[in-house]
C-alpha cells in the first residue's frame, strides 16, 4: 500500500479584510487532510522577511491566491505584497488555484480600497490572474470554501506534487534495496523473452529449419491405364520446415490434440505432394 501524501498549500491575500474569509479557507485545507501555510502576519518589509516568504513557497505543493477588495500594502518597489507572492510562485511553477471574489463592488465600503490608486492596482492584479488562469468566483465565505475543496482537489489530480508522508509510512532501507533489485530482475527478464522472441532457443543450432529440406517418404495407390489394373507408387518429397510449419501454424494458434495436429500435417503433406506430382 502507497503512503497517503499530504500536500503543503501557500495560502496568499490581503489579511484584515479577508479574517473570516481565510479561516474559511484554511479550514477547507485541513478538511482535506493537507497542511495550510501562509506568511500573512509577516509582511515583507525586510529582505530577510521576504526570504522566509520565498522559502516557504519553495516548500509548498499548491499556491492559493485569494483576491477580494483590497490590494494590500506595498513594497518599496509600488508592488503589492499578495502580488508579488503571487508572481514568485508562478516564477518557480507552482500550481495556482486563484479565488477572485465575484462582485468586488458591493463589497462593503470598510473592506475595500479608499482610493483610486489602489482600484486601479487590485484591477490590474485581477486581470493578471484572469488572463493566466481559469479562475474560480466566490461571494461569499462559504462560496470561498466550496471552491476551494473542488479546485485543491481538482488540481492534485491533475497536477500530483511531491507532497509529505509520515516518517513511520517511508520504506526502510531494506525494502528500497528490496525493490531496486525486484526493479532490475524484472529488466532483466523482458530483456531475456524479447531476445527468445528473435532468437533460436538454446540446442537448438544444429536443428533443420528454414529453408532446409526435410525428406516425406509417401505412397499411394492409382489405376495404371496401360495396364488396366491398380499400382502402388513410392517416393520421396522434399518439403521445407517453412512448408511445413506453414500448414500446420494456423492450427497451432489454439489448443488441439495431438490426433489433430497429426491428420492436419498429414492433410498439409498430401497436397504438397500433390502439388509437385501434378506440377
Amino acid at each position: 500500500m502507497n503512503p497517503e501524501k499530504r500536500y503543503q498549500v501557500f495560502m496568499s491575500s490581503t489579511f484584515r479584510d479577508l479574517i473570516e474569509e481565510r479561516q474559511a479557507a484554511l479550514q477547507a485545507v485541513l478538511e482535506l487532510d493537507h497542511m495550510p501555510a501562509g506568511m500573512e502576519l509577516f509582511p515583507a518589509t525586510d529582505d530577510s522577511t521576504w526570504q522566509l516568504i520565498k522559502d516557504v513557497i519553495d516548500a509548498s505543493d499548491y499556491y492559493v491566491v485569494i483576491v477580494g477588495g483590497r490590494y494590500g500594502s506595498l513594497d518599496a518597489t509600488g508592488l503589492g505584497y499578495t502580488e508579488r507572492e503571487y508572481d514568485y510562485a508562478v516564477s518557480c511553477g507552482k500550481p495556482v488555484i486563484p479565488l477572485l471574489h465575484q462582485n468586488p463592488d458591493e463589497i462593503p465600503r470598510g473592506k475595500t480600497e479608499e482610493n483610486g490608486a489602489g482600484w486601479d492596482k487590485l484591477k490590474a492584479f485581477r486581470q493578471k490572474v484572469e488572463d493566466a488562469h481559469t479562475c474560480s468566483y466566490w461571494a461569499s465565505k462559504q462560496e470561498l470554501k466550496a471552491q476551494l475543496i473542488v479546485g485543491l482537489t481538482k488540481t492534485t489530480k491533475r497536477n500530483p506534487a511531491t507532497g509529505w508522508i509520515r516518517a513511520d509510512q517511508v520504506p526502510s532501507d531494506a525494502t528500497v534495496t528490496d525493490l531496486l533489485f525486484l526493479q532490475r530482475r524484472v529488466s532483466e527478464l523482458e530483456t531475456e523473452l524479447q531476445r527468445a522472441g528473435t532468437t533460436r532457443p538454446p540446442g537448438a543450432e544444429h536443428l533443420q529449419q528454414g529453408n532446409e529440406t526435410f525428406a516425406v517418404r509417401f505412397s499411394f495407390e492409382a489405376t495404371d491405364l496401360r495396364r488396366g489394373q491398380r499400382a502402388k507408387y513410392d517416393g520421396v518429397h522434399g518439403a521445407t520446415w517453412n512448408d511445413i510449419f506453414g500448414g500446420v501454424a494456423p492450427v497451432l494458434l489454439r489448443e488441439v490434440s495431438e490426433d489433430r495436429l497429426k491428420a492436419e500435417l498429414k492433410s498439409h503433406l498430401d497436397s504438397l505432394n500433390r502439388r509437385d506430382l501434378y506440377s
